[in-house]
């Protein structure tokens, strides 16, 4: 079968692709991502919602000029001139007066992470989290975020400063096609800033939410868990 190609006005359904493909040439799906904890890379479970996202400072430098495309390092001199030569706003204008003539990119804020997950008796979520990644209080050494049948249904983390070391976070993208991991990212240096709990109305039976806010210190893509 020759390759194919997405045509201008639509895109390739998920089962037209090439049968020699990877990946299919489609949007990705929610259903193909994952979430794995800590430097083993524990599924904690149950994960509701998850959402990042990445913001920098910027410096805008601004300049006192009232004429358009005026600039310092012209071949003549701008001089002055008692009548203004009108000037035509389009693409090829460089400069009008009120625009910002640079803007500097600062420094990259903390990755900003949402991570909600449905309450468990065997672990709510800061104790996934810290058991599965050793950065609890109670917990040095990454194990199995649920406690296990044979252990006593005790949860004792339930204070956000009971973490009290950074953690990772590793988010996959599955292929549909093979069933393998195609990439993913790395959210490195992890702290929780917030977590909070949102149970249902007295009138229903629903599962809790907890809802989680993190901070990430640096963000890559991955590499070395992939066997790249």
């Amino acid at each position: 079968m020759a390759d194919y190609s997405v045509q201008g006005n639509r895109l390739l359904p998920l089962h037209n692709v090439n049968p020699n493909a990877n990946a299919p040439h489609s949007s990705i799906q929610s259903i193909t991502m994952g979430i794995r904890i800590g430097n083993q890379k524990f599924a904690i479970g149950y994960i509701n919602k998850w959402s990042f996202n990445m913001d920098r400072a910027e410096k805008v430098i601004f300049q006192i000029e009232p004429y358009p495309d005026v600039r310092g390092d012209d071949f003549s001199p701008a001089g002055i001139a008692s009548v203004y030569t009108t000037r035509t706003f389009d693409e090829n204008t460089a400069y009008w007066p009120g625009e910002a003539i640079e803007v500097i990119p600062g420094k990259m804020a903390p990755v900003k992470i949402t991570l909600h997950r449905y309450a468990l008796y065997t672990a709510n979520l800061l104790a996934a989290v810290a058991r599965s990644t050793g950065s609890g209080v109670y917990d040095s050494e990454e194990i199995p975020p649920n406690i296990q049948e044979t252990e006593a249904p005790v949860i004792k983390y339930v204070n956000i400063l009971q973490q009290v070391r950074p953690f990772d976070i590793y988010q996959i993208f599955v292929s549909p096609v093979t069933g393998g991991v195609l990439w993913g990212r790395k959210f490195g240096g992890c702290w929780f800033t917030k977590i909070g709990e949102v149970s249902p109305d007295s009138e229903k039976n629903e599962p809790i939410i907890e809802e989680g806010e993190i901070a990430a210190t640096y963000i890559r893509p991955l590499s070395a868990s992939l066997g790249l």
